[in-house]
C-alpha cells in the first residue's frame, strides 16, 4: 500500500506540474489516497494546508468539504465549523448554511445558529434572488426559535413568511399558534383569515392525534363544549389544526 501511495503522489506531482489549475482536484486525489490507507490526520493536514494557502473561496471549497467529513468522523466538530466558517460568502450557500446550524445546534450553541440565519437572510436581502431561498431560511429561523421557546421571535419571521406568502394557509396557522402562546388578541384577528370551520366534516380523533409543530395534543373532544374554560384559543388552535389537516394533504 506504501508503493501505491508514492505512485500515487508521484503520478500526482506530474500532473500538477502540466496542469497547475487542476490543483484542488490533485489534492483531493491524494486526500482521499491517505484516507483509504487509514491515514485520517494527514490527509486533513494536507487538506488544511491547501485550504489556509489558498484566498479565493471559490478555489477551495471541495476540499473544505473534504476536511469537514473527515473531522466529523473523528468528532472534531469546532474545527469543522471553523473551516466552514472560512469559506467567505459561499457560507451562505443554502447547504453551508444546514450544515452549519446543525453544527452549532450539536454543540448547544444557539446563539452562532440564529446568527448564521439571521447574516444569510441580510445577505440574500441585498441579492437579486427570488423569494424561495428567504422562505426556506425564514422557515427554518421560525422553526430554531420555536424550540428554544421564543413564539415572539418566531411571530416576527412567521409574520414575513406570510407577507411573502400571503396565500399560504398553513403560515398563517403557525403564525397564529405563535401569537396564542403570548398575544391572544392578535391570535384571535388573524384567526379571522382561516377557512371556516364544518365540524360535522371534521374527523376529531384524527386531530387529536396530528403530530403538529406545537408536540403535543392540544385539540380534545371536550374542548368543543361553548361553556368549557378557554373556548375561543382552543376553537381557534382546532382551526389551525385542520388547516395543517388540509394542506398537509
Amino acid at each position: 500500500m506504501t508503493n501505491q501511495l508514492d505512485q500515487c503522489t508521484q503520478l500526482c506531482d506530474n500532473i500538477e506540474k502540466k496542469y497547475p489549475d487542476q490543483i484542488e482536484d490533485i489534492v483531493l486525489i491524494k486526500a482521499v489516497m491517505l484516507w483509504r490507507l487509514n491515514k485520517n490526520s494527514e490527509a486533513i493536514d494536507l487538506l488544511k494546508k491547501f485550504i489556509y494557502e489558498q484566498k479565493r473561496p471559490t478555489a477551495k471549497l471541495n476540499c473544505t468539504l473534504m476536511a469537514v467529513k473527515l473531522l466529523l468522523m473523528q468528532n472534531n466538530t469546532n474545527e469543522a465549523i471553523t473551516l466552514l466558517q472560512n469559506l467567505g460568502e459561499l457560507k451562505y450557500k443554502l447547504g453551508i448554511v444546514s450544515t452549519l446550524v446543525t453544527l452549532y445546534l450539536n454543540i448547544n450553541n444557539f446563539k452562532a445558529a440564529s446568527d448564521l440565519f439571521n447574516d444569510t437572510l441580510s445577505w440574500y436581502s441585498q441579492k437579486e434572488v427570488d423569494n424561495s431561498k428567504i422562505t426556506i431560511l425564514l422557515k427554518q429561523l421560525a422553526k430554531l426559535h420555536l424550540r428554544e421557546q421564543d413564539p415572539k421571535e418566531a411571530a416576527k419571521r412567521l409574520s414575513r413568511l406570510l407577507e411573502l406568502n400571503p396565500t399560504n394557509k398553513k403560515f398563517l396557522a403557525q403564525l397564529i399558534i405563535a401569537y396564542t402562546q403570548f398575544d391572544p388578541e392578535k391570535a384571535q384577528e388573524y384567526s379571522k383569515q382561516l377557512p371556516p370551520l364544518d365540524l360535522q366534516d371534521t374527523d376529531i380523533d384524527l386531530l387529536e392525534n396530528t403530530n403538529w409543530m406545537m408536540g403535543s395534543k392540544l385539540i380534545k373532544k371536550s374542548t368543543l363544549k361553548p361553556d368549557a374554560a378557554g373556548y375561543l384559543n382552543k376553537f381557534i388552535l382546532l382551526k389551525c389544526c385542520v388547516c395543517f389537516k388540509v394542506h398537509d394533504n
